[in-house]
């Protein structure tokens, strides 16, 4: 399997990519009208999903370099292509997020995260947009 960004960025490790199985697709609100009828109102969500890639001490794990690289493409207004196996999502960072779109730390207490083949782990978050 392979993980993808922006199709130049090509992951160590694939990820967990965590978010899939509790997004919801429809939404819907209803109320009760001044005649006592209930209305329901439904509509799709394509967008908005909240993804996050996993990257664990038995899996997923990157290199500070592969870190770094997808790093850069975090500048404001930016959307990333990733890809996911077989599945492509258009995202943007979750930098709105408490501690931001990065939680990194080395794999090992004793690793240098400054050093470019010192094996990290942790989340990047992600949503989906349009």
């Amino acid at each position: 399997m392979t993980t993808a960004i922006n199709g130049t960025i090509t992951l160590d490790r694939d990820p967990i990519l965590d978010g899939l199985a509790s997004r919801q697709d429809v939404f819907a609100s209803r109320y009760e009208a001044i005649d006592g009828t209930e209305i329901v109102t439904e509509r799709s969500r394509a967008s908005g999903h909240k993804l996050t890639l996993v990257m664990t001490k038995e899996t997923g794990w990157q290199t500070q370099t592969t870190i770094e690289a997808i790093r850069a493409l975090n500048t404001p207004g930016a959307n990333i292509t990733l890809v996911y196996r077989t599945v492509t999502y258009q995202c943007r960072f979750r930098n709105e997020e408490s501690g931001g779109a990065f939680v990194i730390r080395p794999l090992s207490d004793n690793e240098d995260p400054q050093v470019a083949t010192t094996l990290m782990i942790g989340e990047i978050r992600l949503m989906t947009v349009g």
